[in-house]
């Protein structure tokens, strides 16, 4: 099996990132909010945190909610209902 190596230059990101987001994808990348570094959704490079070394938060909050209600309960009187 034979590795193909291909090169992206900085230049051709915006149309790359264009072409993604037309076709509906969400872009995700380190974008700077004041003092901090958080990974966010972004449409073109210059959005991007140029030489980030650390976010504020890791990329899976961005993906995943930080708490999910999984069901709700009510008492009524001795009684629990459970609801999805």
């Amino acid at each position: 099996m034979t590795i193909e190596k291909k090169l992206l230059k900085k230049e051709s990101l915006d149309a790359l990132f264009g072409k993604l987001k037309s076709n509906g994808r969400r872009l995700l990348g380190p974008v700077q909010k004041g003092d901090e570094i958080l990974f966010e959704e972004f449409n073109s490079l210059k959005d991007l945190a140029p030489d980030y070394v650390q976010t504020t938060l890791s990329a899976k909050s961005t993906v995943f909610p930080r708490c999910e209600s999984l069901f709700k309960y009510t008492l009524e009187g001795k009684d629990i209902k459970i609801e999805d």
